[in-house]
C-alpha cells in the first residue's frame, strides 16, 4: 500500500470552508434555488475527522449517483470539489 504524503496541495476542508461550500452549493446547485445548475446535487455526504478537524471526503449525490472526492488521492479537496461543481471537470 503506498501512502500519499501530506502537502499543502492535498488537504482536507476546514470547518469553515465547509459552511462556506454547503453556502455555495445551495445557491448554485441546489434543488431549492437553481433547478437548471449544470452540477445539481441533491445530497451531500461528507467525513469529519476529529483528530485535525478537517473534512477529508466530500460526496455528492443526486438520488444514486454520486461524484466523490478523497484527500487520499493527493490532491487539494476545495479546489476539486469546486471544479466539479462549476462544470470544469467530469
Amino acid at each position: 500500500m503506498t501512502q500519499v504524503k501530506d502537502t499543502d496541495d492535498q488537504k482536507g476542508l476546514t470547518i469553515e470552508e465547509l459552511s462556506e461550500l454547503l453556502q455555495y452549493i445551495e445557491k448554485h446547485n441546489s434543488w431549492k434555488n437553481n433547478l437548471k445548475a449544470q452540477r445539481l446535487i441533491k445530497y451531500i455526504d461528507f467525513s469529519f475527522d476529529t483528530r485535525d478537524c478537517t473534512v477529508w471526503k466530500v460526496n455528492l449525490r443526486l438520488s444514486g449517483e454520486g461524484t466523490t472526492f478523497r484527500t487520499e488521492a493527493g490532491y487539494n479537496l476545495k479546489d476539486k470539489v469546486y471544479e466539479h461543481l462549476k462544470g470544469e471537470r467530469p
